[in-house]
């Protein structure tokens, strides 16, 4: 059996990955991901001193 068919599948799927990753990577703007991160984590503490 030809496993030619296979190892394409393999390399098409991987590309179509890459291609997707970085798609997203390249159009996330982190700076905003960062402050809304920051700003759940302070929001988390509050909650957590709040409850106490």
């Amino acid at each position: 059996m030809d496993k030619q068919g296979l190892w394409m599948g393999i390399i098409c799927g991987l590309t179509v990955q890459v291609v997707a990753l970085v798609t997203v990577n390249a159009c996330t703007n982190w700076d905003q991901e960062a402050a809304k991160a920051t700003r759940m984590v302070k929001e988390a503490e509050n909650a957590i001193y709040t409850a106490a």
